[in-house]
């Protein structure tokens, strides 16, 4: 389970968005409120409160990198907020979009990142990491309807990633370390989800290494 940051949904730019709400949310799910929500996961600690969207990003995966004695670098996208490297051209099924909006349809659907750079030198180790959630809406007839949050388990998505800008893949398992082979060593680097069911939103993922 996380700590649910609830952001302010019509803020533009979304990375200026403020704060409005925190959820420490043990059950794993929060009421939206007309929010969108970036989960911090209950082992991940902030070292001050954040002030604003980027800022809490920032703490967040400093945080997540401090959890990982060892490894030294992180890269990460926030898909849950902007989609901004999600790859199109290379996914199917999918929905790519901001304030929480980027979603696996279908069982086999595929999301794809485009190829992101690493901080060299090449890693021999690393940890992929990454989140997934449900929203549900109810409306009843005569009352104001309510938008629901809920994470959901990380092997809702199988998850292949490449450190040579997709020359070779390995499949991964979230949160374990594991080696990067000679061959397949590099510094660019794409990760690859496909659906192990319907509707599964794709909020985060992370490269520690």
């Amino acid at each position: 389970m996380g700590t649910h940051y609830l952001i302010d949904r019509h803020k533009n730019p979304v990375a200026n968005s403020e704060i409005n709400d925190v959820h420490f949310a043990e059950s794993g799910s929060s009421l939206t409120n007309g929010n969108f929500i970036v989960r911090v996961p209950s082992d991940v600690r902030l070292f001050a409160d954040p002030t604003d969207l980027t800022d809490l990003f920032n703490k967040k995966y400093i945080g997540l990198l401090a959890n990982y004695p060892g490894f030294t670098r992180i890269t990460s996208d926030e898909l849950s907020i902007t989609g901004a490297l999600a790859d199109a051209a290379n996914s199917n099924e999918v929905a790519i979009g901001d304030r929480c909006t980027t979603t696996i349809f279908r069982t086999g659907s595929v999301l794809q990142s485009i190829p992101v750079g690493l901080t060299p030198p090449n890693a021999t180790e690393a940890i992929v990491t990454w989140e997934t959630y449900t929203t549900t809406s109810d409306q009843p007839k005569n009352d104001h309807g309510t938008e629901t949050y809920t994470e959901t388990p990380s092997s809702n998505v199988t998850v292949e990633v490449s450190f040579n800008n997709g020359v070779s893949y390995q499949s991964v398992t979230d949160q374990g370390i594991f080696t990067i082979l000679i061959p397949d060593q590099g510094a660019v680097f794409i990760i690859r989800f496909t659906g192990q069911t319907d509707l599964i939103g794709l909020a985060s993922w992370a490269v520690i290494y």
